[in-house]
């Protein structure tokens, strides 16, 4: 639809907390990239309280963004009854945005589909779709509310072509819903923070849950005895890694700035990993695995790609720590890739077009 005779005011909604993630950095910084070029009318940021730090950390305090934090007070409260409280108030703040595209940065689930309905009535609103591991978590439950998720919400902002043929195979069809495909993604490269100390050996910066590949590093930790590893993330998942740094971090580029190899090792897709953009910008060298449309942004020319093999992931490891002008040469490689092919500015017009309907002659699509 196009809207030129008056600016289209839009609220980015994260539901996340303290623990942000790559979809939820992606979508702060594209908050403050529209707002800082005053390419929409006003930008509201909508966040749950425990989330602040993370805020600040990837908003620009200039960009004129409005930030309003909802939920409940203590962080602390993880029942159900915290959860619906956080909803509830988050409902309230939405009721007061009447005439905003209100679009909600997480996966359809239960969240989206509780709010698609609330919104029935609302055609400016959108949903994100970034998670390509969805179908190996879905249950009956899960795909009541996609299905539910997807035929409420005007738009589908799919980060990916497999994300949107993973959502649309489990739904059955596309429902009405309208999905789109993002041409790239993107990271902040004014935060990059190149060390001149390189003395990080490999990081793997990634929750802790399945088919992240924790398994392949896992099975070789005995031959990685006197290495400096770090793993930075968070999650379920039990960590038994004796000599390995562990910690969840979040400023990811300052420690991506002292890494020398980054593994992205997902059993099924590595792209459009918010890490492996922060580590290409970084200079790191990247080893990932050759799964899905990982090739989209990583390919011999910049990164080293593996099988999903542990013998194959110990191999590229010894090679890359032993020459030290391979290493440089894919990390300066994979920095100006990302430089080039990867910009805010090219995500940002796809996102006015497609998802806000805005207008838009400098957009392409991928």
């Amino acid at each position: 639809m196009n809207r030129k005779e008056e600016p289209v005011r839009v609220a980015f909604v994260l539901w996340a907390g303290k623990n942000f993630g790559g979809m939820e950095r992606r979508y702060v910084r594209l908050a403050s990239h529209l707002a800082e070029r005053s390419q929409v009318g006003e930008i509201v940021l909508l966040a749950r309280k425990g989330a602040e730090l993370n805020v600040e950390r990837h908003l620009n305090r200039n960009s004129g963004v409005r930030v309003l934090m909802y939920g409940r007070d203590r962080e602390d409260d993880v029942s159900v009854f915290g959860g619906l409280r956080d909803a509830l108030s988050l409902a309230w703040m939405i009721i007061g945005l009447k005439k905003y595209h209100i679009h909600f940065c997480c996966n359809p689930g239960v969240i989206s589909s509780f709010f698609g309905g609330f919104l029935a009535l609302r055609k400016q609103k959108s949903v994100s779709m970034v998670d390509i591991t969805f179908a190996l978590k879905i249950n009956w439950q899960k795909k009541i509310h996609a299905n539910l998720a997807v035929r409420l919400f005007s738009r589908i902002d799919c980060l990916s072509a497999e994300a949107r043929n993973i959502l649309k195979t489990i739904v059955g069809g596309s429902g009405g819903a309208h999905y789109k495909v993002a041409p790239c993604s993107f990271t902040d490269f004014s935060q990059v923070d190149i060390s001149s100390r390189r003395d990080i050996d490999v990081l793997m910066l990634a929750r802790f849950v399945e088919n992240k590949g924790y398994d392949l590093l896992n099975s070789i930790k005995q031959d990685m005895a006197g290495l400096n590893v770090h793993l930075c993330g968070f999650g379920a998942l039990k960590m038994d890694f004796e000599g390995f740094s562990i910690y969840e971090t979040d400023e990811p580029l300052t420690v991506l700035g002292r890494t020398k190899i980054f593994l992205s090792l997902q059993s099924t897709n590595n792209y459009p990993s918010q890490s492996v953009l922060e580590a290409m910008a970084s200079e790191c060298a990247i080893i990932a695995t050759d799964v899905g449309e990982t090739r989209r942004f990583l390919d011999e020319n910049c990164a080293v790609l593996i099988p999903y093999d542990s013998g194959a992931l110990l191999q590229a490891i010894k090679k890359l720590l032993s020459d030290d002008d391979l290493r440089k040469r894919l990390g300066r490689k994979a920095r100006l890739r990302v430089l080039e092919e990867h910009t805010v500015e090219c995500y940002a017009n796809y996102f006015k077009s497609e998802i806000l309907g805005i207008d838009n002659s400098c957009h392409h699509r991928p």
